[in-house]
């Protein structure tokens, strides 16, 4: 089990593996519950026969993260550490609310509304845009308006025809995001 998106939750915190499968590995991260991606700071917890495999795997893919990495994740240890993710989850829930509500508003005579689906937790939404193209092409026809965007098809076929949009920034760059998006698929909506 995998679970770096796992304390980024809006609601309830979802349930794990380890509570029903006592021979679980855990493996996670401060990445996105710290917002240190890019630190490459992790763990692993499990059966310890285990456990030492996957470190003597891990000497030889790599020698130890760095200690300014490693003095700066004790904050997520101390009681500021759950604090600031705890923060971290109501700004990205006000920012997924803000989302929806600016495609709402913007795109919903073009896209309508039912076109998305609404996270429980982590900071991306899937926009529906099949009628567009594929994922991919969708991707591509956007970058002419200036938005970034992450095909569906990347994530597997149950994501084809959907694009992964973030809301990990600020209000106003949410906003002119949306924007971008209605310039384009008006522009699309045009080739139809």
């Amino acid at each position: 089990m995998i679970s770096g998106y796992r304390e980024l939750y809006f609601d309830q915190p979802p349930a794990s593996i380890a509570g029903f499968h006592p021979h679980t590995l855990i493996i996670s991260g401060l990445s996105k519950s710290h917002a240190m991606t890019g630190w490459r700071l992790g763990w692993v917890y499990g059966d310890p026969e285990i456990v030492q495999h996957l470190i003597v795997f891990h000497q030889y893919a790599t020698t130890c993260a760095s200690t300014v990495s490693q003095q700066a994740a004790l904050a997520a240890f101390t009681d500021e550490g759950p604090a600031a993710t705890a923060d971290l989850r109501t700004r990205l829930r006000a920012n997924r609310d803000f989302m929806i509500a600016c495609l709402d508003r913007e795109l919903g005579d073009i896209m309508g509304s039912d076109r998305r689906i609404t996270p429980e937790g982590a900071f991306f939404l899937m926009l529906e845009v099949s009628r567009f193209g594929s994922s991919l092409e969708v991707a591509e026809r956007l970058l002419q308006h200036r938005v970034i965007t992450m095909p569906g098809s990347a994530f597997g076929e149950e994501a084809e025809g959907y694009l992964r949009l973030s809301f990990a920034t600020e209000e106003r760059m949410i906003q002119e995001g949306i924007q971008r998006l209605k310039e384009g698929f008006i522009a699309m909506s045009f080739r139809e």
